[in-house]
């Protein structure tokens, strides 16, 4: 589980990031390694952003929650204040 106050992104070939904060964080979505295998939260939340053209789709994640994505973002809403 993420530590708290962040949100714990897990990339595909199984580095672990944990970003904290509020506001956008923008991944690449043409680059392999940016493909995100899952998004774990705890007292946090967010919702991840999914590449898309005019109003890209977007998954929900709530507080406690270890999220399944397998795919490439355009990147993060981040709310991590407890």
């Amino acid at each position: 589980m993420a530590p708290a106050g962040s949100v714990k992104v897990t990339f595909a070939d199984g580095d672990t990031s944990c970003l904290s904060g509020q506001g956008f964080v923008g991944f690449d979505p043409n680059d392999p390694d940016w493909t995100v295998r899952k998004i774990e939260t705890n007292n946090s939340w967010g919702a991840v952003v999914y590449p898309g053209t005019v109003d890209p789709p977007t998954t929900r994640c709530d507080r406690n929650q270890d999220v399944p994505v397998n795919s490439r973002l355009n990147g993060i809403y981040l709310n991590t204040a407890s």
